[in-house]
């Protein structure tokens, strides 16, 4: 947990931590209007049950005054000893992001929640992939390289 002003983040990583988030999360969900089904509690919580121990949740929640503003749904996975943060429901996620309403105080809750991001030390990476450009995660300045796959374009092969 990490605390600065009025905010607090938190993570939650139980699946009984991410049911009673339920009411606080689809209040949410109405409230961003760029939340697709994929960010929606139902869809969240129903991928983190049936994936079972192939995932750990890893739900970031940034309060502010006690209201939670901005939730991250984040699964952790373990592969060949790596440790993966992705959207929860992934490779099934078609869309990925953070749930937040719109105002001048959302990127001061973004940048909290990606602080918290980089203090994980049992994580070795972080893949946020899959952002629409209207996505709350990717407001603000975007760095580092575009990821996709290699392609030939067969149109051009004689």
């Amino acid at each position: 947990m990490t605390t600065t002003e009025s905010c607090r983040v938190d993570c939650i990583g139980t699946l009984d931590g991410v049911a009673a988030l339920a009411a606080e999360w689809e209040a949410l969900e109405g409230a961003t209007p760029e939340a697709t089904g994929f960010q929606s509690f139902v869809w969240c919580h129903t991928w983190l049950r049936l994936a079972g121990a192939r995932v750990t949740p890893r739900i970031v929640c940034v309060r502010e005054a006690g209201r939670l503003v901005l939730l991250a749904p984040l699964q952790i996975e373990r592969r060949f000893g790596v440790a993966v943060a992705r959207w929860v429901g992934e490779p099934m996620t078609q869309y990925g992001d953070a749930l937040a309403p719109p105002g001048e105080r959302r990127g001061h809750w973004r940048a909290l929640a990606e602080a918290e991001m980089t203090r994980w030390r049992d994580v070795d990476l972080i893949a946020l992939t899959r952002l629409r450009a209207d996505a709350v995660m990717a407001e603000g300045a975007v760095t580092g390289d575009a990821l996709a796959a290699p392609f030939v374009d067969l149109a051009r092969v004689q």
